[in-house]
């Protein structure tokens, strides 16, 4: 099951979502917050049910920041 809530239909990069999956046991949560006033976001992706195939930092979840413009955008992940 994915549930995805959005606080405002226009704008995608603001975002919850929750999957839970019962074929391969897994729970994802991430979450997306972007202010386009400052140009600036976060973002984060959480396994909390993924514990028994744990190999590599990126299972554990994945958390970062955006800065965007019309030009360029980068971002930088933390693991």
């Amino acid at each position: 099951a994915h549930f995805r809530w959005q606080r405002d239909l226009k704008d995608p990069n603001t975002f919850v979502d929750f999957l839970v999956s019962t074929s391969k046991p897994t729970m994802r949560l991430s979450s997306s917050i972007y202010y386009p006033k400052y140009r600036f976001g976060a973002f984060g992706t959480l396994f909390p049910l993924n514990m028994a195939n744990r190999a590599c930092p990126e299972d554990y979840g994945v958390m970062g920041l955006r800065y965007g413009s019309k030009n360029l955008s980068l971002y930088a992940n933390y693991l």
